[in-house]
């Protein structure tokens, strides 16, 4: 009687151990990256990400500038983990001679799918002057903060 029992309970045991790891298998949610891609109005092609510390986007008369022509608006993209009823909160301010702007601010949806990052994009016009953050954090379905925020930044139009 006391194998049978033995046995029923390291049964049970390996039944929560199985339960807890399909759990913590779950991908993490946090915000994967933030990217920002200019749009070129001249040609109707994309920049390269305007938040890697390669992209330079400054003017020079050798012409060496990463900066590649008239662009007025930027395809923000925010990449996400998160599970089934998650959003991502977004918020895009503008600070332009001292004074901070509200340029967008945003709750979307994120599609899980098989457990695969999920892009946001956000199309924001007229974006090539000031100091532009955005700031990015998956909540839950009840809006509570699930995840670190992730905020990135660039400046244009001068020192």
């Amino acid at each position: 009687m006391k194998l049978i029992i033995a046995i029923v309970i390291h049964c049970m045991a390996l039944t929560f151990n199985a339960a807890n790891a399909a759990v913590d298998s779950s991908p993490k949610r946090e915000i994967v990256a933030i990217k920002g891609l200019l749009y070129y109005n001249d040609s109707g092609e994309w920049s390269q990400n305007i938040f890697d510390e390669k992209f330079d986007v400054w003017s020079s008369e050798k012409g060496d500038s990463t900066f590649k022509g008239n662009a007025e608006s930027t395809l923000f993209v925010v990449e996400a983990n998160g599970q089934s009823g998650d959003k991502v909160k977004i918020k895009i301010t503008q600070t332009l001679k001292n004074k901070t702007t509200t340029v967008l601010d945003t709750t979307k949806k994120l599609s899980v799918i098989d457990g695969k990052t999920t892009k946001v994009p956000l199309l924001v016009d007229d974006t090539t002057a000031g100091e532009y953050a955005i700031t990015a954090t998956v909540i839950d379905a009840k809006g509570k903060a699930v995840s670190e925020a992730k905020t990135a930044k660039i400046k244009f139009g001068g020192k």
